[in-house]
């Protein structure tokens, strides 16, 4: 399934995950990082045929369900802009603090505001 199939489907493919620890040691090692008020954002500029979207939540976020329900949230934010990112941009987020009502409308609001950031227009 390429990228085409992937906005039919609302599919989140392996080939937009950041699947290896080390994928993401070199994405911290070579990254810039934005700071918002519900995740940070590693980001940068990379060979890779489509955009690439990593998480990273530790257990001081949470229980596993919290955990569990923020990185959903945040796949389905990465989703509904997937179409509009630059094909190279490898993203990793990592939450700031735990927030009980977060809901994906705020997730999706801070992360259009960081991709504003990054890359215009969104």
């Amino acid at each position: 399934m390429d990228t085409a199939q992937q906005q039919k489907t609302g599919r989140f493919l392996k080939s937009a995950r950041i699947l290896d620890r080390s994928h993401y040691k070199s994405l911290y090692r070579n990254s810039n990082q934005l700071v918002g008020q519900l995740f940070s954002l590693q980001f940068r500029r990379a060979k890779s045929p489509c955009a690439k979207l990593g998480l990273t939540v530790s257990k001081k976020f949470g229980k596993a369900h919290d955990r569990n329900r923020f990185k959903r949230l945040a796949r389905e934010a990465f989703r509904s802009l997937y179409r509009e990112l630059p094909l190279n941009l490898e993203l990793n987020i990592t939450p700031q603090q735990r927030i009980s009502e977060l809901s994906k409308q705020a997730l999706l609001i801070e992360l259009k505001s960081m991709l504003s950031k990054i890359c215009s227009p969104l």
